[in-house]
């Protein structure tokens, strides 16, 4: 079911409403640097800035032995990252 993937791009590439104030929270992206299908270059400052709320800094881990599917292709690295950004 693509639902929920389509849904987020809407909602990434949708204009804030009127008079609303952005949303700050930490944010944790994990990518693998071998992701076929999404390159890093969706993980700059200027890609970032379409995805993310201003005043949102994310801390960003690279995964260098995973591609597309981070959590599967290298879970103890994943979680490690996890649990020492939840602290």
């Amino acid at each position: 079911d693509a639902c929920g993937p389509v849904n987020w791009y809407r909602g990434a590439l949708r204009k804030p409403a009127r008079g609303l104030k952005p949303i700050t929270v930490p944010i944790l992206i994990i990518w693998g640097t071998h992701d076929r299908f999404l390159g890093l270059e969706l993980i700059s400052p200027h890609a970032l800035h379409r995805a993310i709320s201003y005043g949102n800094e994310p801390d960003i881990v690279l995964i260098d032995d995973a591609g597309h599917y981070v959590q599967n292709e290298a879970p103890e690295q994943v979680n490690k990252a996890l649990l020492e950004w939840l602290g």
